[in-house]
């Protein structure tokens, strides 16, 4: 009988991997430096000493456990991808811990892990007087969580001989089909998709009349579908109705699936159009913004043209998990109320940048209920379930189900513990919207479009980062981690 892994021979590689993700991290923090640097700014210091800092534990790791590479197998997978995320929030928190206006740890960690996650949730205030260069570590950490840290590790196992589709699947718990045959061959085609429309919507910006920064900032954001500004006002602070509209379509670049535009790029033109859970995604964008838009003209009385550009922006926003937002949208009524609470809920589609239970899942749902509906007439007629061609066997349809229950229990469980803890019934339930989902801003006075998640006390906000860190890894990730059996052999 094989004889049962020891603690140190699991985790090695584990950890020698996590260390080539931190050093990447630490590259990212000379961006920032070297623009306060440029700006005279002397908290140019932080990030020499937050990279300085990272660089350190990021070689003791990978130095310790240099040779250990083999052959990964699933549990090392699922460290890889659950852990991954904690150790770098926790790193990511240096430089809002060293930086002039200092934030205390727990304010710190949450800014990090609703950066990484692409949530958006902020508890800083004056972002106007804000150096630049904690502004673009904000940014690049949604930017480099939009890309996913998954992905990340797709670009690093390759060159450590270490095999990735395994981990590429634990992103999302659906089984989608492989675009490309090797995940490593996926994950560097996604980088340049990647790169290539956020410098295409940063340009657009930037004829739209947008700073460099601004366009640059917002592009990557945009894309991330992570909804951190450079202004306190978020978008609003522009008043610029045709940057509205190219971060309008960049939200909704990011949360349809990138494996469509591969498909594009490779020859499949109608890749795009064929996509059920995109038409799906369309139709009910679509209906948002007309029932949102008549809502508003019918029934609050607001200007038609004032109303249809409120609406394209914000519901997108919404719909998109994003965050953004050119106003106020939570003085809007009770009916705009509810779509605001469904909309991040239903979110984007599988292989997105976006949030919420996501589309494929849905159509999944609608098609398993038309099955049992037609069941219920006639049992004996053989009605095989396919989504786009694909037949649907019982162990998918039984993975979508499980986890939608388990992502409605969360939801219930986490709206409660919040209502415990002090934040009434629309706060408790639109923050646990925005945690889990990764959308941002929830409902109310306090933690609303127009303020912050700062007032909350420190126990709300653990519990809204771990909901953060649930919604992003799709919740088996990390629970997985704490089944017994999974530590047995």
């Amino acid at each position: 009988m094989p004889q049962q892994p020891t603690a140190p021979t699991l985790l090695r590689p584990v950890l020698y991997v996590i260390g080539h993700l931190m050093l990447m991290f630490a590259l990212a923090m000379v961006a920032p430096m070297a623009l306060d640097l440029a700006d005279g700014h002397a908290d140019w210091m932080t990030f020499a000493i937050s990279a300085s800092v990272t660089v350190f534990f990021a070689g003791l790791m990978t130095f310790s456990c240099k040779g250990s590479m083999t052959e990964m197998n699933l549990r090392q997978m699922f460290l890889i991808a659950g852990l991954s995320y904690v150790v770098l929030s926790v790193f990511s928190t240096l430089p809002f811990l060293l930086m002039e206006h200092r934030l205390g740890f727990i304010d710190a960690l949450f800014e990090s892990i609703s950066g990484i996650t692409a949530t958006g949730s902020t508890v800083m205030t004056g972002l106007d007087t804000t150096p630049r260069g904690i502004l673009l570590w904000r940014v690049l950490l949604q930017w480099l969580g939009g890309f996913g840290v998954i992905a990340i590790g797709l670009m690093v196992l390759p060159f450590l001989r270490v095999g990735g589709m395994q981990l590429f699947r634990l992103e999302s718990s659906d089984r989608s089909e492989k675009t490309i045959a090797r995940a490593e061959d996926y994950a560097k085609a996604f980088a340049a998709a990647y790169v290539g429309i956020t410098i295409a919507i940063a340009i657009a910006l930037l004829f739209c009349g947008l700073s460099l920064f601004d366009s640059v900032c917002h592009a990557m954001t945009a894309l991330a579908t992570g909804g951190f500004s450079t202004h306190d006002q978020s978008v609003g602070y522009f008043n610029n109705f045709p940057a509205e509209i190219v971060l309008s379509i960049a939200m909704i670049a990011g949360a349809l699936p990138f494996a469509a535009y591969l498909r594009t790029w490779r020859g499949e033109h109608k890749a795009l159009i064929k996509d059920g859970q995109i038409r799906l995604f369309m139709g009910i964008w679509a209906f948002a913004i007309l029932a949102t838009f008549l809502w508003l003209v019918l029934h609050l009385g607001m200007e038609p043209g004032k109303a249809f550009r409120d609406t394209l922006f914000n519901m997108t926003s919404l719909m998109t998990t994003c965050g953004f937002a050119s106003g106020d949208y939570a003085k809007w009524g009770s009916f705009a109320l509810g779509l605001m609470l469904i909309l991040p809920l239903i979110g984007g589609c599988t292989g997105s940048t976006a949030g919420g239970i996501k589309m494929f899942r849905f159509r999944i749902l609608l098609k398993a209920f038309r099955h049992q509906m037609v069941r219920m007439f006639s049992p004996n007629r053989v009605a095989p379930i396919d989504y786009d061609g694909q037949l649907i066997d019982t162990e998918l349809m039984l993975s979508v189900v499980t986890y939608f229950f388990v992502f409605i229990t969360g939801y219930v469980l986490f709206s409660l513990a919040l209502s415990a803890m002090g934040l009434d019934v629309v706060e408790a339930f639109s923050a646990t919207t925005a945690a889990m989902t990764n959308t941002g801003p929830g409902l109310g006075a306090r933690i609303g479009p127009a303020g912050t998640f700062s007032p909350l006390g420190d126990p709300a906000k653990i519990t809204l980062m771990l909901a953060m860190l649930l919604g992003r890894l799709e919740f088996f990730t990390l629970l997985v981690l704490l089944h017994p059996g999974f530590w047995r052999r």
